[in-house]
């Protein structure tokens, strides 16, 4: 039996008269034919009743299912007709088969309303309607006239109401893919050749397509420059789901585009201390930049690594950078951003190499991080980081403060975290940047290490926002060096 509550509704291409015969359709009929398709697309809260009419419809011919809606007025409204007229694609004069429309109901209503074969064919039989409805007869008084006019206008604009809720649906949930250029520039300070060899080292990994960026800028017999950086991700926009704030990695914020481009502008500054550094021709020994302690196979891991761009922008570069097989290590928390920053990785550095943006075919790993109750497993757990990156990830006042006792279980004695804080002045993130210094301020003597040395902010510096780069609420970054002292 059927719940009472839903009213039993017919496809509108079974049920509406045909338009070259509405002159000789009642006003009766006409009416339950506006309500049947005001029903199935503007249907009524739930607190308006349904019933079920049991008495025969004009002409002494019960209706087939014979449903009735209560309307605002108090008065009831036929939802299923039985014109006797058939629709526009059928035979004037045939029979219409209800066997299986009265049927419809619940779920099935659901599919009907979503039909894009009823929804066209109402909407070309309203347009149609409205147009002749001054040359119909049928209507008693021009008040009615207006009340159906109305009622079938308001049908009609339901479809391009509910077309744009739908656009703009899709759009909120649509996954994005932004593709990101950055000029490596490659300081003198660096052993040009070695540099290319790496590259070149690199490269053999790879088919000689595989390299989509134009490469070192020059020739192989004049110091290199410049190289290309480009990086496609899956930008996926943050805040899908109403309940669960924690995907925000899902979309490239500010400031990870910002230090980006900073890190590609002046490489040695940010990662000087873990680069080869030109030979001297008289001994040829490395000139060795202060603080520098250059490794083969140096370790970054970027810490709230959300779509990955840093850590992709790092991959790319350090084999530029002499530094062919770095360790890149990418975490997050997130279970969807884990899984969107795995896609982003396999987009750049796939496992098949001929479609690969870079030269090298490295992995980047992967792994999920708690900072609020850290348990370092493998790959985190073989060797401290050289690096650290985090950027953006500061939300709440508590986050600062499990950076800080994470990066002290990760950071290498000689290792450098490089943290971005985006400022924001106003709304419920008002305030949150102070709280990277409060947190690294605020450890106790007994909480450090053995050796007396605790992690503190070495520098500080604001960086400007970039005019098209983050969102509204940002006015710009605080970026912070942080070291062992």
């Amino acid at each position: 039996m059927r719940p009472a509550g839903h009213p039993l509704l017919l496809p509108p291409s079974s049920s509406l008269p045909a338009l070259r015969s509405l002159d000789r359709v009642t006003e009766e009929e006409l009416t339950a034919a506006l309500g049947n398709l005001y029903a199935l697309y503007c249907p009524l809260p739930p607190s308006f009743a349904f019933h079920q009419s049991s008495g025969p419809e004009r002409g002494g011919r019960k209706s087939p299912c014979g449903a009735s809606a209560a309307t605002t007025t108090g008065t009831s409204t036929p939802i299923v007709v039985d014109s006797g007229y058939v629709s526009g694609n059928e035979d004037e004069d045939g029979d219409r088969d209800y066997g299986d429309a009265c049927h419809i109901g619940g779920a099935a209503t659901d599919s009907l309303r979503a039909d894009p074969f009823e929804r066209g064919f109402a909407e070309r039989w309203l347009t149609g309607f409205i147009a002749r409805s001054e040359e119909l007869t049928c209507f008693g008084t021009e008040e009615a006239r207006d009340r159906a006019v109305e009622r079938a206008s308001c049908v009609l604009l339901s479809f391009f109401a509910s077309t744009a809720a739908e656009e703009r649906h899709a759009e909120e949930t649509a996954q994005i893919v932004r593709e990101f250029s950055f000029e490596l520039i490659l300081s003198p300070a660096f052993d040009a050749a070695s540099i290319m060899a790496a590259a070149a080292a690199a490269a053999a990994t790879t088919s000689p397509a595989a390299v989509s960026d134009e490469g070192a800028k020059g020739n192989a017999d004049a110091p290199t420059t410049a190289a290309d950086i480009k990086v496609r991700l899956n930008d996926g926009l943050a805040g899908a789901s109403n309940d669960d704030h924690t995907d925000v990695g899902l979309q490239s914020w500010g400031a990870s585009i910002v230090f980006s481009e900073l890190l590609c502008a002046a490489p040695e500054r940010f990662l000087g201390h873990i680069l080869p550094t030109r030979h001297t021709a008289e001994t040829d020994e490395a000139a060795v930049l202060p603080g520098s302690n250059p490794k083969s196979n140096p370790r970054i891991v970027e810490l709230g690594a959300g779509t990955g761009l840093v850590s992709l922008v790092l991959a790319a570069a350090l084999p530029r950078l002499g530094v062919p097989r770095p360790s890149v290590i990418a975490t997050d928390y997130h279970p969807a951003v884990l899984a969107n920053l795995r896609a982003n990785i396999t987009a750049n550095f796939p496992t098949s190499c001929s479609s690969s943006l870079h030269p090298a075919a490295l992995v980047i790993d992967v792994c999920a991080l708690d900072w609020s109750a850290p348990s370092p497993g493998p790959p985190l757990d073989e060797a401290p980081a050289d690096v650290l990156v985090a950027t953006d990830v500061v939300y709440a006042p508590e986050h600062a403060a499990w950076l800080r006792d994470c990066a002290a279980r990760l950071l290498a004695p000689t290792g450098v975290f490089w943290l971005v804080a985006t400022v924001r002045p106003n709304g419920k993130f008002a305030g949150i940047s102070d709280t990277v210094r409060a947190a690294f301020a605020a450890v106790e003597e007994k909480d450090r290490p053995v050796g007396g040395h605790r992690l503190v902010i070495l520098d500080e510096e604001w960086i400007e926002k970039r005019r098209g780069v983050g969102r509204g609420d940002e006015s710009g970054y605080r970026l912070f060096r942080i070291g062992w002292a």
